[in-house]
């Protein structure tokens, strides 16, 4: 019995101070050559210590259309209400205490209902390799997220400096 209350302890932990590990799906068009390059669940920590149904990814991606290189951030946020992300800055970085803001098309493209009533927004920001440098190479990132109904404020722990660090070593070019 105290084993697996061991074992749910750890796992709740784990939600709580966000798993994340790294994952990019690359996919190349062979008729064009077009690529893209996209960080996956790269949850960030942060938010109530009960509030395991809360989350907030913050995703690093690259493509290369035409021989053309943009990159971009990406947003997604779970939870049982909606922020609906706001157009325009709706992406703020304190990194290093030094403020970063995007702007982006909001989530209104991007709204899901899951089962058990969950909700995911994403947005996609568009963002300099110099931000994502300066973003990887950082001591301390607070990242928040605002809506027309509400915010979320997330930070940076060990395992997002390390996924961010190796996108940009293996994509950063």
């Amino acid at each position: 019995m105290r084993l697996s209350l061991k074992i749910v302890a750890v796992l709740l932990l784990g939600l709580v101070c966000g798993c994340s590990s790294y994952h990019v799906r690359t996919t190349r068009d062979e008729f064009n050559g077009d690529t893209s390059n996209w960080m996956l669940m790269n949850r960030l920590a942060g938010g109530a210590l009960l509030d395991v149904d809360t989350g907030l990814e913050l995703n690093p991606a690259r493509f290369i259309v035409k021989n053309k290189t943009l990159y971009v951030l990406t947003v997604a946020y779970s939870g049982k209400d909606w922020i609906f992300i706001d157009k325009g800055e709706s992406l703020v970085l304190l990194v290093d205490s030094q403020r970063l803001g995007f702007s982006g098309e909001g989530s209104l493209s991007s709204r899901n209902v899951h089962s058990g009533g969950s909700v995911l927004e994403q947005a996609i920001y568009e963002v300099s390799l110099k931000d994502l440098i300066t973003i990887a190479n950082a001591t301390e990132v607070k990242v928040r997220v605002m809506g027309s109904s509400g915010l979320i404020d997330r930070h940076f722990k060990k395992a997002n400096f390390k996924n961010f660090k190796k996108f940009v070593t293996e994509y950063g070019k």
